[in-house]
């Protein structure tokens, strides 16, 4: 039977927790339907071999292993695995985000009743839950990031995202050339939407948990990334820079309390100058607020703090 999916999963020197995200994809069955692939970016370990000891039979037949031959970082490694995949739709996995119990049933569900669309973006465990929507432009698509409830980095995650490979494999080969900007997996299917009107949706179901601790580097690495956006050619009206704008200044408070979450001040400091640098102007308002945030936040984080913080 001729696979309909892969699950495509980069890693680096993570040996406990890619056995974990594995076994929780081995549980699940429905073998004839999907194979795995793994890009090892030269790992200091025989990834090779650590598979073949912890996995056999018929679910160890369907991991397929490229080994990069040098290290490539993190963005390229992402970037490039979109060119290995061969099957129709495609789950960019990743090695520290487990895989929800029913996660394979729900995607082969959902890849035959969203077909027509490019991308499917679904929620993640314990964080707050999309709605069921579906989106035609670049503006509605980040639209849902104009409420405080959402945070781009929410939008940047990787576990999350299976995309229809047939609609945006025209933007595949120049993926890693934007890997500079450590949103790869986004640029594809922004421009299926944009320039092939094909719509993706949001989905209110989970396929994965986060399981890398304390979220506060994650978000703020997120936001740093942030106008990365601007870079990849795909704000060419005045709608859509405003919805990029909006969504910019609308995640301010929740990357504040990021901040705010990294106890070593000096750490903190050096995050808060690299966050500035990428996204305001000396002398601009909102980066003359931003800075009195952080003030008053160093003098008062309880200001910042709330019970549902993600730690």
């Amino acid at each position: 039977m001729e696979k309909i999916l892969t699950i495509a999963i980069p890693t680096f020197n993570r040996k406990e927790e890619l056995l974990k995200v594995l076994k929780a994809i081995e549980s699940q069955g429905y073998y004839e339907y999907y194979e795995i692939i793994i890009s090892n970016n030269k790992s200091d370990y025989n990834v090779n071999e650590w598979i073949e000891q912890n996995f056999k039979g018929t679910f160890l037949k369907l991991i397929k292993i490229h080994n990069n031959e040098y290290n490539v970082g993190g963005d390229i490694n992402i970037a490039s695995i979109f060119q290995l995949v061969r099957t129709k739709w495609m789950w960019l996995s990743s090695d520290d985000d487990l895989a929800t119990p029913n996660a394979i049933a729900l995607i082969l569900e959902d890849i035959q009743h969203f077909a027509d669309k490019c991308w499917i973006k679904y929620s993640i465990k314990n964080l707050p839950t999309f709605p069921d929507k579906e989106c035609k432009t670049i503006e509605d698509t980040f639209s849902l990031f104009h409420s405080k409830k959402y945070w781009f980095g929410f939008l940047i995650f990787i576990g999350n995202n299976v995309y229809n490979m047939d609609a945006i494999r025209d933007y595949i080969g120049e993926l890693p050339l934007r890997a500079s900007t450590s949103i790869s997996q986004l640029c594809a299917p922004l421009k299926a939407i944009k320039y092939k009107g094909i719509p993706m949706v949001y989905r209110s179901v989970n396929i994965c948990e986060y399981n890398n601790g304390n979220r506060s580097y994650p978000n703020i690495y997120a936001y740093l990334n942030f106008p990365n956006i601007l870079y990849v050619g795909l704000f060419t009206t005045k709608s859509e820079v405003y919805s990029f704008k909006r969504m910019q200044c609308t995640s301010l408070q929740n990357y504040l309390r990021s901040l705010f979450l990294v106890k070593n001040r000096t750490l903190r400091w050096e995050y808060f100058k690299r966050i500035f640098i990428a996204h305001f102007s000396i002398f601009s308002i909102k980066g003359f607020l931003f800075f009195i945030g952080y003030i008053i936040g160093t003098l008062c984080p309880i200001l910042f703090k709330k019970e549902n913080d993600y730690n």
